[in-house]
């Protein structure tokens, strides 16, 4: 037990030398082992709750922008090692600070919970959304090229753009500007995201309601 939760159950047989467990004898070691075999799992359990706080973003229950970087730099590593692909999408809300100023930021919440759950179903169990941070959005997409990856961004701005928001009884369309790159060997996490945002920049600046890729930046 830990405190008056189940924690487990203990299940002791065979006992050393023979013989069988006495209720006597036995029972209240057993049952002062388990007294802390229950602390120690309760302890377990309070240490990775507060480990994924720290990791999650409270409002879209994606990682956070420092788990964002841990999970990107373990990705490039493993894209490293294998030869494999990796992309990366950044996007975010077009002209989210003025819907945030007139809506108020309660309303503002509720567009960056719906994004968040739009780019959650557009994406496999395997990529990785993330909160970078204000309105700006991550998702790193494993064994993925870039030409996936910028239809894997097509994908969430269509979505989001055909998927009208209702606030007190009247519809109103979000967009997003999304850019993608994909990991070059050599690349740190830092380059990386340099690059999307670039691709990003890009996207908005060719009106919104985008999607930019790394070359398409440079161009």
């Amino acid at each position: 037990m830990g405190g008056d939760q189940v924690m487990a159950v203990l299940s002791l047989a065979d006992k050393a030398g023979g013989g069988h467990f006495d209720e006597m004898g036995d029972l209240p070691l057993i049952d002062h082992i388990s007294q802390y075999i229950g602390i120690a799992l309760r302890n377990c359990q309070l240490f990775e709750k507060v480990r994924l706080q720290a990791r999650t973003d409270g409002l879209t229950d994606f990682v956070n922008h420092n788990a964002f970087f841990d999970e990107l730099n373990r990705e490039i590593e493993r894209a490293r090692r294998s030869g494999g692909n990796l992309s990366l999408i950044l996007l975010d809300v077009d002209n989210f600070k003025l819907f945030n100023d007139v809506h108020g930021h309660q309303v503002g919440d509720k567009v960056l919970r719906e994004v968040a759950q739009t780019i959650k179903h557009s994406v496999r169990a395997v990529d990785l959304p993330a909160r970078y941070g204000g309105d700006e959005f991550a998702v790193i997409l494993s064994d993925t090229d870039l030409a996936r990856g910028e239809l894997v961004a097509e994908r969430i701005r269509r979505a989001i753009a055909s998927n009208p928001m209702a606030l007190d009884g009247k519809a109103f369309s979000i967009t997003i500007s999304a850019g993608v790159t994909q990991y070059v060997s050599g690349q740190t996490p830092s380059q990386m995201v340099s690059e999307v945002d670039s691709a990003l920049y890009k996207a908005k600046s060719n009106g919104r309601n985008a999607v930019a890729s790394k070359e398409a930046a440079e161009s």
